[in-house]
């Protein structure tokens, strides 16, 4: 099932590049350097099939030295933010503005 989904979501992406040959820029978790990553603010859903990358890229981040805060929006999929009205959305965006206002 996680293929399928990740060929609708890296198909449109990429087109006809399959993910090994992806550009750094596209998905900078296969880069093989990331020491001159941004400081990053990585937001995971609990339900989201794309959780575990975003834990595996905090990961890489850590080990490159790069600042990095990431956090667990407990109860929701992927994809929360476009639900409006819906409380962890709400708090989900509290904290991001709080990251940007750090910086």
């Amino acid at each position: 099932m996680l293929a399928e989904y990740l060929d609708q979501v890296v198909g449109p992406y990429l087109g006809d590049v399959p993910i090994e040959a992806a550009p750094p820029y596209a998905f900078p978790g296969l880069a093989k350097d990331l020491s001159g990553f941004p400081p990053t603010y990585i937001d995971n859903d609990e339900f989201d099939h794309l959780r575990s990358s975003g834990e595996l890229f905090t990961d890489q981040l850590r080990s490159a030295g790069v600042d990095v805060e990431q956090t667990l929006s407990t109860g929701v999929l992927h994809g929360h933010l476009n639900l409006v009205g819906l409380d962890t959305a709400h708090t989900t965006l509290d904290r991001m503005a709080a990251r940007l206002r750090k910086r």
